[in-house]
Order: C-alpha cells, then structure tokens, then sequence
C-alpha cells in the first residue's frame, strides 16, 4: 500500500487560517484517495520550549513556537517509521496552516525522481513545461518558504539532530543544514505545487514584523514605489491599489497608507493605517512594539492631530 502521512502544524489561536488548513487537508485526502493512496494526518500543534541560542536577539517567541511544531513534526516523521509495515510505502508531507496549494500536480508525480527533501513551496519564476524536479542548490540556498514540503524518514532522522538547539529561524536553520550536508538530495519542482498565503496577502504573518508580499506583483509594484525604484504616482498607485483591494490585505493596505503619507495625504493616510490595523486583528497578524505596521499607524495619529488647536484653546478643568 501507498501510505500518504501528512504532519498538519496548526496554531489554535491563528483561527483565521483554520479554514485554509482545512480546504488544503481535504483536498489532499480526496486526491489521495481517487488514486487508491491511504491518507493519514497528524496535527501539532502545541509548541514546547527550545533551546536558543542567546547570541541571536531576532529569535523572538512566534519563531520560537514554529521551530518547536516544525521540530516535532521532524520527530514525528522518525516516530511513524517505527511502525511501519514491510511492502508499505510511505510519504511524508508537512504542512503549515498558511498552505495554499494545487496538491494533483504532485500527487500525479509524486516519485518521478528520487529525492530526500522536496519543497513544494518554492518554483522558479517561469514554470517548465514538463513536470520534474530541480536542485535547490544554487538557486535557492537560502529557502524562500517552507510551508509544505516532503521528506523521508531517512532524511528526517539525519536533520533532527540539527535541530537540537535553534541558532536561527526554522527556514534558515533547514537552508543551512541542507548546505552542509551535500549527500541529501534536495529538489524543488518544475511546477508550482503550493505557496505561502501570507506572501500573497491572503492572510497576514503571525511570525514577521515586516512581512513583504514576494509572491503579489500589485504588492511589489507598490512596495518600488516606495523605495523609489519606480515613480510615485498616486493614479497609478490607487488603480494597483484597487486590483488587490478584495483581499483585504493588511500588508497591502499598510503600503498604500505609506503612499499616501509620502504625498502628504496625512488625513486619508490615517484611515488606511487605522485599517490595516483592524484587519491585521482579524486576521490573527502579528502586532507589537516591533512591528513596522503598528509603530506607522502610532506615528501617523501623533502626527495627524487635526483638532489639537481645538484642544490646546479650551481650557483645562484642572487648572
């Protein structure tokens, strides 16, 4: 039998992006099995404390929380194998809750090469035209995201011990593990299989102070303007705006309010901020006094105070 075991990481709190985990989950399982496959699924989703290194300040607790599920995830896969029957193939997925993916591409596919980690999160820019598997090294030696990947059981027992103690985020620390370990066969493929939903502004981060929107042109072609690779011009910026303005982004929304700030547009640039805000709380996203969103939208009501002269003349019922 064909065993397709995949390892869900879930955080309950993140409630916005149950129901994406859930679509992904069951698309997986109907695909699984119209081809005859069994399909398994095994959620972590508490996160335990890891040992960090002191020296790396960045590692704050939301990348703590991921390493610790992706790690047991890791553990789980090791765990699994012991079980095992003879003449049983197994496959083994894990999947983040901001997977947004086309799962029969790959299932249709699924060994038409030998690899001990595949990623598919990640595909060059221009698909192929034929489905196959490329080497991430050279291409992606740093792991752009690794919200769905597969790997063995073989594979998994050699990365867990790098695990051990966490030096930096999970994706960096897998990107360096696969570097220093050329025996492993690491391949990304030809075709799109999935992508992340918070870098394409589905759902906000949970994890970054600044999350950038790699896999959203509308995005990026605003975000050039704001670094001014590109000529500001509001016509133009509102109509890629207005493109994008379903999704109700909190990233997209917060980089318009940048824009509009940048013109000068204090009173309509502090609803965008307000905004970005509100949705960024509805959407489970990440907001403390390191984000880039919530230190913006505190400025932008320090500075847009219209009725402050009104204040500043009535008089003080303590004085």
């Amino acid at each position: 039998m064909i065993y397709i075991n995949v390892v869900a990481i879930y955080t309950e709190e993140l409630a916005f992006r149950k129901k994406y985990l859930l679509n992904a989950l069951k698309i997986i399982e109907d695909l699984t099995t119209k081809k005859g496959y069994v399909y398994k699924i095994h959620i972590i989703k508490e996160a335990f404390d890891v040992d960090v290194d002191p020296e790396n300040p960045k590692l704050e607790k939301t990348h703590q929380s991921n390493f610790s599920k992706q790690k047991q995830a890791i553990q789980r896969i090791v765990d699994l194998e012991k079980i095992h029957q003879v003449g049983d193939m197994h496959y083994y997925m894990c999947i983040e809750d901001d997977c947004v993916a086309n799962f029969e591409r790959f299932l249709e596919n699924i060994s038409v090469e030998k690899w001990d980690i595949l990623f598919l999160c990640i595909c060059q820019p221009e698909e192929q035209e034929e489905f196959g598997y490329c080497d991430t090294r050279g291409v992606f030696n740093v792991l752009q995201s690794k919200e769905c990947y597969m790997i063995t059981c073989d594979a998994a027992k050699k990365l867990l011990p790098a695990l051990g103690k966490m030096t930096l985020s999970y994706r960096q620390q897998l990107s360096e593990w696969i570097q220093k370990n050329p025996e492993i066969i690491s391949k990304y493929p030809t075709k799109r299989i999935s992508v992340e939903g918070s870098k394409v502004g589905i759902m906000p981060s949970s994890v970054n102070n600044n999350n950038v929107l790699i896999y959203n042109s509308d995005y990026l072609k605003l975000f050039n303007m704001v670094l001014g690779k590109e000529p500001l011009d509001i016509d133009v910026a509102t109509k890629i705006y207005n493109v994008s303005s379903h999704l109700n982004s909190p990233d997209i929304i917060h980089l318009y309010a940048v824009i509009l700030f940048k013109i000068e547009k204090l009173a309509e640039a502090k609803e965008y901020f307000l905004e970005a805000i509100n949705q960024s709380i509805l959407k489970n996203g990440k907001l403390d006094k390191n984000t880039e969103l919530l230190n913006n939208a505190i400025n932008i009501c320090g500075l847009y105070q219209p009725d402050r002269d009104l204040y500043r003349k009535t008089p003080s019922k303590y004085t």
